[in-house]
């Protein structure tokens, strides 16, 4: 067999999982543009609707492999497109992570960079200078490229290390100034970016795994009334391991009682059996009959978790079980086999 019949063979027996979308998270999909249209909205307006009662704080829970992330991405697709100065960034917690801030230093790295790539780049720099000055040199463990978008005339370090005999009452005195100073200068650096014009979607994954550091920068942003118009705080976390005594929902609680306002929750569950049959179906190209008893199995074993039925449809194409016929360009599968592997283990 040639190398290019060989080609077409492979190029037809894949299973395009791509080229499908989002599936059955329209609901989703909708909660999540209309929090982000809320933004910009004064609360006393007429056309506020529920602004008063949410926060700029959208929450998606749901166990691992139900599409959270996925839902995410989509909903940053659709509106980047109505948007062009959009700032859309994100960062992800790590269970074996020890740094504090990991996500939100990867957040902001990004965001520094994306900046830089706008027309209007230059006022929001000027802006930036205008806020922070010299002074960023405070915020380079959390942004560490921030000395991009500042003039970095004077390179002096912002805090001189301390004299080994000071008081410890005087180091204490300035470790709290210190924090002070961080939480103020984080304020106007978020404030001097994030403008009606210019909106942040900020989209943290895995909050789970978040540290104490974290909750507080995140506190500091969600508490801020100069950024609840112009910074969206989006955050997928597995609701199976968060508890009500979790960190993270000890301090959502302290934080909606602050604002007076509560968080938009959506909670991501599996996806139906009609959707996994019309998954299938627009995966395999057939028709809703035909495909009816492999979504079945498929269902049964998955239980609509997405991320394992395209792990096991994937293991069933890889082991010769799922196919693409040659002579009628249909997909074809012995269901007995199928029944009897155990490539993707019964929920």
């Amino acid at each position: 067999m040639s190398a290019n019949a060989t080609a077409v063979i492979n190029d037809l027996n894949r299973l395009k999982f791509s080229s499908l979308g989002l599936y059955g998270r329209q609901s989703e999909l909708e909660t999540l543009q209309n929090a982000y249209g809320r933004l910009g909205k004064s609360s006393s307006s007429n056309d506020a609707g529920d602004h008063k009662n949410h926060m700029n704080l959208v929450l998606l829970a749901g166990q691992s492999g139900t599409g959270k992330s996925a839902i995410v991405k989509e909903f940053k697709t659709r509106i980047c497109k109505k948007e062009t100065n959009l700032l859309f960034v994100s960062g992800k917690f790590d269970q074996q992570s020890s740094t504090p801030y990991a996500a939100f230093i990867s957040a902001f790295t990004q965001l520094c960079s994306d900046i830089q790539s706008l027309e209007i780049y230059p006022t929001i720099r000027d802006s930036i200078q205008e806020a922070v000055g010299t002074d960023y040199k405070l915020l380079r463990d959390l942004v560490p490229n921030i000395g991009e978008l500042v003039d970095r005339e004077d390179e002096s370090d912002a805090v001189q290390d301390k004299d080994g005999d000071e008081e410890q009452d005087k180091e204490a005195y300035d470790i709290v100034k210190s924090q002070q100073r961080f939480k103020f200068l984080l304020q106007r650096f978020l404030s001097a970016v994030c403008k009606p014009e210019h909106k942040l979607v900020l989209f943290l994954d895995d909050l789970q795994w978040v540290d104490r550091a974290s909750l507080d920068l995140l506190e500091i942003i969600l508490t801020d009334s100069g950024l609840e118009e112009t910074v969206l705080v989006v955050c997928c976390y597995r609701d199976n391991e968060v508890t009500e005594q979790h960190s993270f929902s000890e301090r959502l609680r302290h934080i909606q009682d602050k604002r007076k306002q509560i968080a938009t929750t959506i909670t991501i569950g599996n996806l139906s059996p009609q959707i996994v049959h019309d998954f299938i179906t627009e995966l395999l190209n057939m028709n809703p009959l035909e495909t009816e008893d492999l979504a079945k199995i498929a269902f049964a074993r998955v239980n609509g978790n997405v991320f394992f039925l395209i792990q096991f449809l994937t293991a069933l194409r890889d082991a010769g079980y799922l196919k693409c016929d040659l002579g009628t360009m249909k997909w074809t599968w012995d269901k007995s086999l199928i029944r009897r592997s155990s490539m993707v283990a019964k929920n």
